[in-house]
């Protein structure tokens, strides 16, 4: 599992015009990171496109959820050193960027790389695209590469954890809150306010959302400490599967990828590989649930085939 640092920087030149609508390519990206390296936000528009510079294809998430992530392969036949990231405004039919873009450099020139995207917790609009342009070792940018993206708007708030993945498995989230209660399929909500708002692929009725998500709201998450697990409940055949775990700890963000392989474990409360721990030093105080306590449970399916 690697956990991964975000960044932020300054400036360009050569580029297009931005749109004069007021928003920025951070309104629709977070952040970008490349092969593990962060990149940069810069203020004014992207670099011009020119015929010469690496031509890439871009693939990956297509659904996503706000506050959550989403990783995307960037290809060419030739090798490029930095991507380039951008939004264009909506309204138009045409790519008209909106201000700022984000650089990203590779550690070292290749054909190939894996952009890692993360989203704000409120978004202009659920359905956008992301340009996506590469420049050579000689400085050529290559012309752009459209990628769409669909957001399924999920709850946010003190607390927020996502996770999602690349295949058609069955992937569980789950969060044990300070007071015992594990917030996760078969347990929805929690005493304290916790809540599993998203759930995806159940027992391998995939629906190609491969999203999850958890979430105390705005003044609800009490102080203490949080257990944040992810269980492979089942491979639905794929033979692996990579996972990216986003933690929104009141504005404090973590980051964690692995890969699960093997055919899962059918998995239910206290199932599935530890991610991270993390306390949180706001909030009321809650009482743990006295040992041997059944746990809330919502209305709702226990069982798989929700």
């Amino acid at each position: 599992m690697v956990a991964l640092a975000l960044g932020a920087g300054a400036c360009s030149d050569d580029t297009t015009s931005p749109g004069d609508d007021g928003e920025t390519v951070a309104d629709y990206v977070a952040s970008v990171t490349v092969d593990d390296t962060g990149g940069e936000l810069r203020e004014s528009a992207i670099p011009r496109p020119r015929n010469e510079g690496p031509v890439i294809e871009v693939d990956g998430h297509v659904t996503i959820v706000n506050g959550g992530t989403a990783t995307l392969s960037i290809t060419s036949d030739v090798p490029f050193e930095t991507v380039y990231v951008a939004a264009s405004s909506p309204v138009s039919r045409l790519f008209v960027p909106v201000n700022g873009f984000f650089e990203a450099t590779l550690p070292a020139p290749s054909t190939s790389a894996e952009l890692l995207l993360t989203f704000p917790q409120v978004l202009p609009t659920n359905d956008f695209e992301l340009y996506f342009a590469a420049k050579d070792a000689s400085g050529r940018v290559g012309t752009l590469a459209e990628h769409a993206f669909d957001a399924i708007v999920v709850g946010t708030g003190d607390i927020q954890v996502t996770v999602t993945w690349d295949s058609n498995a069955d992937v569980d989230l789950h969060v044990v809150d300070p007071a015992g209660s594990e917030v996760y399929w078969a347990n929805r909500t929690s005493l304290t306010g916790g809540e599993l708002d998203l759930d995806s692929n159940a027992a391998c009725v995939g629906d190609n959302v491969r999203n999850e998500n958890i979430t105390w709201g705005v003044g609800e998450a009490p102080q203490g400490t949080y257990i944040v697990r992810v269980d492979y409940w089942s491979a639905c055949s794929a033979p692996s599967t990579d996972y990216t775990v986003l933690v929104n700890n009141g504005g404090d963000i973590e980051i964690f990828r692995g890969t699960f392989t093997g055919s899962g474990d059918s998995g239910g409360a206290g199932s599935g590989v530890d991610i991270t721990t993390f306390t949180r030093g706001t909030g009321r105080v809650v009482a743990p649930m006295p040992r041997g306590a059944a746990e809330h449970l919502p209305v709702g399916p226990t069982t798989k085939g929700r």
